[in-house]
């Protein structure tokens, strides 16, 4: 199994983050993104920016530990993608450690 998501994830996410990036750092693109996000100021996407690459660092570090431990393949990759995909590539590591396990206990 491939660490990273499916497709709508992957656009979703680089939509997303692009989105809160462009956002922070022009002004050009806030004054377009503000009409849509009216409640919310430049200094509050900046933060959630933040908080998005904090947690998706946090997540990249868990999978190294999890990667190292259980003797995943390829664990370079799984630690990029998550880093870039967040979550679920952390679901599908869960998947690919349960496979192993079942095969391991067929054996």
């Amino acid at each position: 199994m491939r660490p990273t998501p499916n497709l709508p994830w992957r656009l979703f996410v680089t939509g997303g983050v692009a989105a809160l990036a462009a956002g922070t750092a022009s002004e050009a693109a806030w004054k377009r993104l503000e009409p849509v996000v009216p409640a919310t100021s430049r200094r509050q996407l900046q933060a959630l920016l933040g908080a998005t690459v904090a947690v998706h660092v946090a997540e990249a570090l868990t999978m190294r530990r999890t990667v190292r431990r259980d003797g995943l393949p390829t664990p370079r990759r799984w630690v990029a993608s998550t880093l870039a995909w967040g979550f679920p590539v952390m679901y599908r590591a869960r998947k690919v450690r349960r496979a192993q396990a079942t095969l391991a206990s067929t054996s």
